[in-house]
């Protein structure tokens, strides 16, 4: 089964405005497709129920990453994120991409073009 997720990087909604927010919403997408949600994804869940960290995400992700036999990623709008989100951002990707690529997770980002972004997302 393969999982597909879309998060928007909206400039009116502080909420889509974090790389936190981003992993968090994927992780629930991906949750919601399952049938059967895994016993260490809730007890991770039940240890980060008050306040999800982005260390809680990227542990649900990698178990996801196990469950699903592919995932695909779509980021929209990457260019309303201010410069730390960005290279928050950035940092993330090469980190999925690094970690989870033996996993099949496929990325999509969409932004205006901006050289400094591209660069760093071409290495990826």
């Amino acid at each position: 089964m393969a999982g597909f997720t879309l998060f928007f990087f909206s400039n009116t909604d502080p909420k889509t405005q974090t790389v936190s927010g981003m992993l968090l919403s994927i992780v629930c997408q991906l949750c919601q497709q399952l049938v059967h949600i895994s016993p260490s994804i809730i007890e991770i869940y039940k240890q980060n129920i008050s306040r999800p960290t982005k260390k809680y995400s990227w542990s649900v992700l990698w178990i996801l990453s196990e469950t699903f036999r592919t995932i695909y990623i779509a980021l929209d709008a990457l260019d309303t994120l201010s410069k730390e989100e960005k290279d928050s951002l950035i940092q993330t990707l090469a980190e999925v991409s690094e970690e989870l690529t033996l996993k099949k997770v496929n990325i999509l980002v969409t932004s205006h073009v901006e050289p400094a972004v591209l660069g760093h997302l071409e290495r990826l």
